[in-house]
């Protein structure tokens, strides 16, 4: 991305949550899409589980709880749990 277009990946570094990539969800896309998730994780079976990256698992704790997804940090291979 910095090479192709330097200018937007500058303006994503600033505003990450602001800016797609080419091709990419918007911010609004992303939490809809971890909404439909926790839905369907929700309904069980149980136990359940979902594995993402750590861009969506920000998103999905901050759907969980009231975290906000800007300051959401995790450690390599932590793990969150959360019970429904």
């Amino acid at each position: 991305v910095e090479e192709r277009w330097p200018e937007l990946a500058k303006e994503k570094l600033e505003r990450w949550w602001d800016i797609p990539a080419p091709g990419g969800e918007t911010r609004d896309q992303v939490f809809s899409r971890a909404q439909r998730a926790l839905d369907r994780v929700a309904q069980g079976p149980y136990p359940a589980i979902i594995v993402a990256h750590h861009g969506i698992n920000g998103v999905l704790r901050s759907l969980l709880t009231t975290c906000d997804p800007h300051i959401h940090k995790q450690a390599y291979c932590e793990v969150f749990c959360h019970e429904f």
